[in-house]
């Protein structure tokens, strides 16, 4: 197996690759659709907000793309999308820790800020079936969904392609990973217009918003290629979009867990491994 082959074992067929994009992205503006419409709210009511929209809609694209396309006609594995099953304890006990530090970092800042201890308006407002159901729907749906396929999937996929046309002696070019990173990135970034337009963004405000997520994304890929553990990012996406915290924090909380997905970036022992060998590419701490 060639060295940049480790993240991705088995490369998507051009169609299928593209079949998976194509697919995601009418999913996306057809859920869009339907939570415009409501229809998935009756499900949320009965459940007393414990299973919530985010989760289905992202349960049914799970379906249609990963296990439809990707799995099945595609015929690639959950190791081949960046699922490898011993690193899920370590990532659920990091992620605990980095939940667990969050909220100890809200109570500091709340206290140094003169603001006094209070617990977070949102278990009042929507009570707490409400709220630990957007935590699920992250969790198990948008979350794992997203990061499964634009981090483990697109990404790798990308990054094959192009060490073709930028090849290296071992693992990837840098021009390589740029132009993998920016393609899938890219794409990942663009699937949200439908959804940024719903809740409210102006054509003028979309550049800001796309180039956001844009960022976002290129972190979360680089926390990917870093730790080489998916199960992390998915955990860290998780409480970035779903803070779950206990105390008011006035929208600090998902600035926390985006720090501290810079943070582990920078500071993770080991430079970008197998197929980013180091001696192609610079450290990401130096």
């Amino acid at each position: 197996m060639a060295p940049d082959a480790t993240l991705a074992p088995r490369l998507l067929s051009a169609p299928l690759l593209a079949l998976a994009i194509v697919a995601d992205f009418a999913l996306t503006g057809g859920a869009v659709a339907v939570f415009a419409l409501g229809w998935l709210v009756p499900v949320q009511r009965a459940t007393g907000g414990l299973i919530d929209v985010t989760l289905i809609a992202n349960l049914i694209l799970f379906a249609v793309v990963v296990v439809g396309i990707v799995f099945g006609l595609g015929r690639l594995r959950p190791r081949d999308v960046g699922l490898r099953w011993e690193r899920l304890a370590p990532a659920a006990l990091a992620t605990i820790l980095i939940w667990v530090w969050m909220q100890v970092a809200i109570g500091v800042w709340s206290l140094a800020s003169g603001q006094g201890l209070a617990i977070d308006p949102a278990w009042a407002r929507y009570g707490a079936l409400v709220v630990l159901g957007n935590t699920l729907g992250q969790f198990f749906g948008n979350a794992l969904y997203e990061e499964m396929m634009w981090r483990g999937m697109a990404l790798p996929q990308f990054s094959r392609r192009c060490a073709r046309r930028w090849p290296a002696a071992r693992g990837l070019s840098m021009a390589a990973l740029i132009a993998a990173l920016v393609i899938s990135q890219g794409l990942f970034a663009l699937r949200h217009i439908p959804v940024r337009v719903w809740q409210g963004a102006s054509p003028g405000d979309l550049p800001t918003t796309i180039g956001e997520v844009f960022a976002i994304g290129v972190i979360f890929a680089l926390l990917y290629l870093r730790t080489r553990n998916l199960f992390l990012v998915i955990g860290i996406h998780a409480l970035y979009d779903a803070p779950t915290a206990l105390l008011a924090h006035g929208g600090v909380a998902a600035l926390l867990a985006l720090g501290l997905a810079v943070l582990i970036l920078l500071l993770w022992p080991r430079a970008l491994l197998g197929p980013l060998a180091k001696h192609q590419l610079p450290s990401l701490s130096g």
